[in-house]
């Protein structure tokens, strides 16, 4: 078995009861939205249009809550994009208020290949909140 290769000290029948926990944890090391430490716990949606992405301006609207589904308004919302390999200069947005809890902005993705959008709000009474979100694949126009 090739994950008990990198785990000898663990008995074959608790290999096979820890196998899913760790396949369930890469799925959340894996994701492409990462919350940097200290930032407030909400949920934040986003989605990019068109899709596929594709170099051009898209189009990227966010929705921050609560945790229990408030809609969190008054945020002042920074989008910036960085391609993964370096040598390329990031991008930079403004997200508007577009209804409660509800922002919307525009990025212009200037190269194919994969990016990675930084979602920054500063919310009303001062917290701050910054999430990552993966955009593999961005396709030539």
């Amino acid at each position: 078995m090739y994950l008990r290769s990198f785990l000898p000290s663990v008995s074959h029948g608790r290999l096979k009861r820890v196998a899913p926990v760790l396949a369930l944890c890469s799925l959340f090391w894996g994701s492409g939205c990462r919350t940097r430490p200290g930032s407030p716990e909400l949920v934040m949606h986003c989605e990019i249009t068109p899709q596929p992405v594709r170099v051009g301006p898209a189009s990227i609207a966010l929705t921050l809550a609560t945790q229990s589904g408030a809609p969190v308004s008054g945020a002042s919302v920074k989008i910036e994009g960085d391609m993964t390999h370096p040598g390329m200069g990031p991008v930079f947005a403004q997200a508007e208020a577009a209804g409660p809890g509800k922002y919307a902005g525009t990025l212009d993705f200037t190269m194919p290949g994969d990016w990675v959008v930084s979602v920054q709000a500063s919310l009303p009474g001062g917290a701050r909140f910054e999430r990552r979100i993966n955009v593999r694949g961005v396709a030539p126009r």
